[in-house]
Order: C-alpha cells, then structure tokens, then sequence
C-alpha cells in the first residue's frame, strides 16, 4: 500500500480527520455547543483508535511521521487530548 491514508469507503480517513479538526474548530468558535463538540469528537476518536488499532494489527497502513510513528497514533492523542481538555473546561465551567 505504500505511504498513504487508509480508505473508508472511497474516502480517505486523512481527509475525514481533517474534517473533524475543522468541525470541532468551528463549532468551538461559533457557538460553543458542547453537545455538537462532544458527538463529532466521538466520531474522530472512534475513526483514529480504528486506524490506530488497525496499523497494530497489521490491517490498515498509516503515513509515518519524520520520526517514523504513525499518523494515525498522533492523530489519535490529540484528539483524546482535545476531548480531555474540553471535557474538563466543560466541568470547571459548570462548577462556577
């Protein structure tokens, strides 16, 4: 397969990752509905542990960073990073 996002469909997943990067941006900067954040959040985390689970697997073929880790495992801490870091705005906002 070489070096290149894995498929879903006839889409491939690099571009779907983008997509939520973009979404979860705007739905923070336009109306801060964490509903929305948090259901399009779960969409991206679900999508990278997928990829990531299958690069372990041997299924699924990820780009390689610089450093030779896989896009999809970065990927995949940095929107568990985002989520983690919202889920405890969300919560400190709440106790105020």
């Amino acid at each position: 397969m070489g070096n290149t996002c894995p498929m879903i469909g006839v889409i491939p997943a690099c571009y779907l990752a983008l997509t939520y990067f973009v979404l979860l941006l705007l739905i923070q900067l336009r109306n801060k509905n964490e509903f929305l954040f948090f259901v399009f959040s779960g969409f991206a985390l679900a999508l990278s542990l997928f990829a990531s689970l299958g690069k372990i697997v041997g299924s699924i073929e990820c780009p390689g960073t610089f450093l030779k880790i896989p896009l999809c495992f970065l990927v995949f801490m940095v929107f568990a990073l985002i989520v983690a870091l919202k889920f405890l705005v969300v919560k400190k906002n709440k106790k105020l």
